[in-house]
């Protein structure tokens, strides 16, 4: 049987499809998960700090001792704006070889609806400005430490300035911050056996996961759908039409894991199916959590590089509204054929073909020439 049960904290909003925009967007602006778990309420935040874990930073509520979790509302946004959902996800560059042990996620560019009214709008910027505010909180709580760092020659902290990259994106290049960036977990894990070619050190696929697996060929999402749970996982070649070519020559011990996402009626939906369930114009519910990562790039030994990233994680999703827009597969470009000059010029020495002599301008060949 499909799960029905509603993500952590927060009750699933129920769907009414005669409703009208208005109606929509003031239920959600007055439901409970809204004034208690949202990320735009304040009551939320009651007990909530910035905690450092290994050298990083999460949200933690100190209430339930856990990181703390919230629910941001949106219109999922078309890949202009950052949306990636496809078998290569967030990978950077896109033409990067990929090897099985890489860790490939999706990202969802979540932002305002065209038809939003007055009472979501005050929702969508409250959201917007709880995430500037707990930005700006940890680039300051970096920089003490950072000053500690420098006044103290036995700290291991960080003492240079790094790059902050934000939680947010524009979704104009010269225009303000409005774009909420969600990024799921790794969509990928390693079969057994791949893990073990690869060595101990490397995460193999767990025993809870390998108890069910299910092919979830585009044939077959309708059938998968009746019985897909939290467990379940893909061959990815089945279910992601652009799985294929040489970038995934090096990524074929992987296994596609569920995720937590969820249709109008809250059942889960397959993962070769989210892309058209959650296309641009769909309005969601994420419970998501916040992560700040300090990363030290030393390729350049004599210039190391620091970036402060931060991450919204995106924890679950349920449609709340469908979208109208025409659903666009994943573009496959034309195969062509690969015609090799190495293979071409072996081919033109190869002793069998016999060479051609060239003729004078009165049209004989050198050795026609030669007896007379």
């Amino acid at each position: 049987m499909v799960s029905k049960s509603s993500p952590p904290t927060s009750p699933i909003l129920s769907s009414e499809s005669s409703e009208t925009p208005e109606e929509f967007y003031h239920r959600i602006a007055t439901d409970n998960a809204t004034r208690t778990t949202s990320l735009s309420s304040d009551y939320a935040w009651t007990h909530v700090t910035i905690t450092n874990v290994a050298g990083n930073h999460d949200w933690v509520d100190d209430s339930r001792k856990r990181v703390a979790d919230f629910i941001i509302f949106g219109e999922v946004l078309s890949p202009l704006y950052g949306t990636r959902i496809s078998a290569k996800g967030n990978v950077y560059p896109p033409n990067k070889q990929l090897h099985s042990s890489d860790k490939i996620k999706w990202a969802f560019a979540i932002g305002l609806p065209s038809d939003a009214t007055h009472a979501y709008n005050i929702v969508h910027d409250r959201q917007l400005s709880v995430i500037h505010r707990e930005f700006d909180d940890s680039c300051t709580l970096y920089r003490q430490r950072a000053e500690e760092a420098r006044n103290d020659p036995t700290s291991v902290e960080p003492g240079t300035e790094p790059e902050y990259k934000h939680f947010l994106r524009s979704s104009d290049m010269n225009g303000p911050l409005d774009t909420i960036l969600l990024t799921t977990e790794n969509i990928y894990t390693m079969s057994a056996s791949s893990a073990k070619t690869l060595g101990p050190g490397a995460k193999s696929l767990p025993s809870r996961l390998r108890t069910q697996q299910s092919t979830g060929s585009s044939s077959n999402i309708a059938e998968a759908s009746a019985s897909v749970n939290l467990k379940t996982t893909y061959s990815p070649a089945e279910i992601f039409p652009d799985h294929t070519g040489e970038q995934f020559l090096h990524h074929q011990g992987c296994r596609v894991v569920q995720l937590d996402f969820r249709d109008i009626e809250g059942n889960l939906v397959p993962m070769g199916d989210v892309r058209r369930v959650f296309r641009p114009g769909t309005f969601i519910q994420s419970r998501v959590t916040l992560h700040a990562y300090d990363i030290l790039d030393q390729r350049n030994p004599k210039d190391p590089r620091r970036t402060r990233s931060h991450l919204i994680r995106l924890r679950s999703a349920q449609v709340l509204r469908e979208s109208d827009e025409e659903y666009e597969p994943i573009y496959l470009p034309p195969t062509v054929p690969n015609f090799s000059p190495i293979k071409r010029s072996n081919e033109d020495a190869s002793p069998s073909k016999k060479r051609r002599e060239p003729r004078s301008p009165t049209g004989k060949t050198s050795s026609a020439m030669s007896e007379d």
